[in-house]
């Protein structure tokens, strides 16, 4: 039995086939007519010079339309620049 290809093992940039099979595994015959739909929504298109998509950009694309953000979106509060490579004294 073949293990299951992961994003993680593909490289930068992945070509349909490979994509398919790490994201909808046994379903991969079903991403030809997935595709189209979440391009719609801002799914990564296959870069051409590369010949594939960005695998980075593809799993940050799910991560964020599933709710998972690696990076807060709201400010972590009020810069004070006046502060700024002033040293600080113990």
């Amino acid at each position: 039995m073949r293990s299951a290809i992961r994003l993680d093992d593909l490289p930068l940039f992945a070509p349909e086939s490979d994509l398919a099979k790490a994201v909808c595994g046994v379903n991969g015959k079903d991403w030809a007519s997935l595709v189209p739909m979440l391009e719609r929504q801002g799914f990564p298109q296959i870069d051409p010079l590369m010949g594939g998509r960005y695998v980075p950009a593809v799993r940050a694309w799910f991560d964020a339309n599933n709710g998972l953000r690696k990076y807060p979106e709201t400010a972590d509060g009020q810069e004070d620049w006046g502060r700024w490579g002033k040293r600080r004294r113990a």
